[in-house]
């Protein structure tokens, strides 16, 4: 039943796109019916649904994507989502600036309690989707220079994640009708 709601909303999705002619691989389609088949999670089956629109549409889609869906529980999910809503361009490493978020505004932002991202955030590293960096801040403004550091922790997206999160939300790609990618939700971009 679940598979059938994703399909349905995945059918209207590409009609708003102006797609009719749906065509997905064999290798995708089977393990895409039968993952979000299991699914019962409102938001996740909508994220199922964009999912297949994806298949349908995006020539670079990865079949890797359907495997970490499944593996992401609603709480996962939400946090993902505001990780990619709330990014800020937070280090280059080489040719890559990578974007991502300071720990204590994804507490904030996602309603979570800091002991539970403990779990969340190691199986979304886990996954590839993210990557957690320190970044040391003076921390007492007594002198000048300040005397000793805090470190702050940052997590952001991996190339793997903002790809996913793209796959997994068609909106974040049009807005008002018009073809949008917000760099802030891309784990990375060429400079």
């Amino acid at each position: 039943m679940n598979s059938v709601r994703a399909m349905h909303k995945a059918k209207v999705i590409l009609e708003s796109m102006g797609v009719d002619n749906v065509h997905i691989e064999l290798r995708n389609l089977v393990p895409l019916i039968e993952k979000c088949s299991l699914e019962e999670d409102d938001t996740l089956i909508d994220k199922w649904a964009n999912l297949i629109a994806s298949a349908v549409v995006d020539k670079s889609f990865s079949p890797s994507y359907i495997s970490i869906l499944s593996s992401l529980s609603p709480i996962e999910s939400l946090v993902l989502d505001t990780i990619s809503r709330n990014s800020r361009p937070i280090m280059k490493m080489g040719i890559y600036q990578y974007y991502g978020v300071e720990l204590h505004i994804l507490v904030d932002k996602s309603n979570c309690v800091r002991a539970d991202l403990v779990g969340v955030l190691s199986n979304l590293e886990r996954l590839g989707l993210i990557l957690r960096v320190f970044e040391n801040e003076p921390a007492l403004m007594f002198g000048n220079p300040p005397i000793g550091t805090m470190q702050s922790e940052l997590i952001g997206l991996t190339p793997l994640g903002g790809r996913f999160i793209l796959a997994c939300d068609r909106k974040l790609e049009v807005e008002n009708g018009i073809p949008h990618i917000d760099l802030s939700i891309l784990s990375t971009e060429v400079i």
